[in-house]
């Protein structure tokens, strides 16, 4: 790829404009900063100091839309074992009852359990039993 880019630079003459003409770039970043040769623009180029990012517009509505979408939204379950991947599902549906459906209540009772249990075996785990005694300890909110 810089050998590409030594020779884009080289075959436009080193006209800074014309190699971005090529590219489809905004040539602004090497226009104030340019660069003195083709070996030089292909590594600065290919390590982004040359590029800009654009966020794509997107229109309120969209936005909202897609927050709205059922089909992009991740279940309350979805979202616990991608939090806690070496936690048995079964264990996080039971924390998820005892903590009456609230999402962020089943992650700190979660948390809590996993951290008392830790206390005594440097090893952060958790059981169904720990889920209950943490619950009551904590209270619901």
């Amino acid at each position: 790829m810089l050998g590409a880019l030594e020779k884009l630079w080289n075959d436009c003459g080193a006209d800074v404009e014309s190699v971005f003409e090529k590219l489809g770039e905004d040539p602004k970043k090497a226009l104030k900063y340019p660069p003195p040769n083709g070996a030089l623009f292909a590594q600065k180029y290919l390590e982004g100091y040359y590029t800009y990012y654009e966020a794509p517009e997107e229109s309120e509505a969209s936005v909202a839309a897609r927050m709205e979408a059922r089909d992009e939204a991740l279940s309350p379950m979805e979202v616990l074992v991608l939090l806690f991947p070496d936690v048995e599902p079964a264990l996080l549906e039971a924390a998820f009852q005892e903590a009456n459906g609230h999402l962020e209540q089943t992650v700190e009772l979660l948390l809590t359990a996993m951290f008392f249990s830790s206390l005594d075996t440097n090893v952060a785990t958790v059981d169904v039993g720990d889920v209950g005694d943490v619950w009551r300890w904590l209270g619901p909110r």
